[in-house]
């Protein structure tokens, strides 16, 4: 049986780790900072009179790069995740306490998806409020009418799921925090082909 007990001390420390190591605080700042600027510029700079074949286009491409944060926020989050413990010699104390294995994946996992999760929505929400204040009415409009913006929102999870079990995969085997973080964002990639088309 699980404890959440358990869990939930797992979840605490490794919420702590992550605010303690600059570079995941770092990625998970610039990251979507990067994937919120390029999709705003272009959905700012049409113009209401630009065809309805260009303002498809630039609304598609301006909904798909948003999902990039919640597959690479997590993925470099979770490649620390385990080999960040291995390098600092930590994991072997916390295998010896009587934590399960399953207890010890799941507390990390969920300890990286509830920040994922709130950056990506906090950065989507941020995306679609400058496009309903700043964009032409015409393109707004045509934002806020796309059949991507539900589907959106519901594979925001899913890709922070997927992105969080690969990279806890691909930490476990390796013993580098940059070939984990590699190694994961690559990992990360295959949805994008589902999610692209």
């Amino acid at each position: 049986m699980i404890s959440t007990t358990r869990t939930g001390a797992v979840i605490r420390k490794e919420l702590a780790e992550f605010r303690r190591n600059r570079l995941i605080v770092v990625t998970a700042t610039i990251l979507p900072i990067v994937f919120l600027i390029s999709p705003t510029a272009s959905i700012l700079a049409i113009h209401a009179a630009a065809s309805s074949a260009v303002l498809s286009k630039r609304v598609d491409y301006s909904l798909f790069l948003p999902l990039l944060v919640p597959l690479f926020v997590p993925a470099t989050m979770s490649a620390y995740s385990v080999v960040g413990e291995k390098e600092q010699g930590t994991l072997e104390p916390v295998l010896t306490t009587p934590i399960t294995r399953v207890e010890l994946l799941l507390g990390k996992a969920a300890a990286i998806f509830l920040p994922a999760i709130t950056v990506s929505y906090i950065t989507f929400g941020v995306f679609l409020a400058i496009v309903a204040l700043f964009a032409d009415a015409p393109v707004a409009s045509a934002m806020w009418h796309a059949p991507q913006l539900p589907a959106e929102v519901l594979f925001i999870p899913l890709l922070a799921a997927w992105a969080i079990w690969v990279g806890l995969a691909i930490s476990s085997k390796v013993t580098e925090t940059r070939v984990a973080q590699q190694l994961s964002v690559l990992g990360s990639l295959p949805p994008l082909a589902l999610i692209s088309r």
